[in-house]
């Protein structure tokens, strides 16, 4: 009988209950890839490209083999060195639009009050 083994496929840069943490996933293999890699999210949302690039992450039948090969990351540490060495100022373009986003929703929900 095999040995149960735990692998951490999820790491949070940060507090766990904070949805505006940097992540790195595991995303399985699929029908284009034999290896499974690692994704670097900023905010949990913005895929950070090898290039330092930053884009939203699309669905999975947009993701082209360029694309994939350049958000993708064959370790979990470099996505985290990755990660960490993104400077978020809380200021880019993506915290900007987030932000704006949750004012508006925040503003539609106290309209409809």
């Amino acid at each position: 009988m095999r040995k149960a083994e735990l692998v951490p496929t999820r790491f949070v840069l940060g507090d766990q209950d904070d949805r505006d943490a940097h992540v790195v996933e595991y995303h399985r293999a699929g029908v284009r890839r034999r290896l499974g890699a690692w994704s670097a999210l900023i905010h949990g949302l913005w895929s950070l490209g090898q290039d330092g690039s930053v884009c939203l992450e699309p669905q999975p039948s947009d993701r082209t083999e360029e694309w994939l090969a350049l958000h993708r990351y064959p370790m979990a540490a470099t996505a985290v060195e990755a990660l960490r060495a993104y400077k978020c100022d809380k200021k880019c373009f993506q915290c900007r639009s987030q932000k704006a986003m949750i004012a508006k929703l925040a503003e539609q929900e106290g309209k409809k009050e």
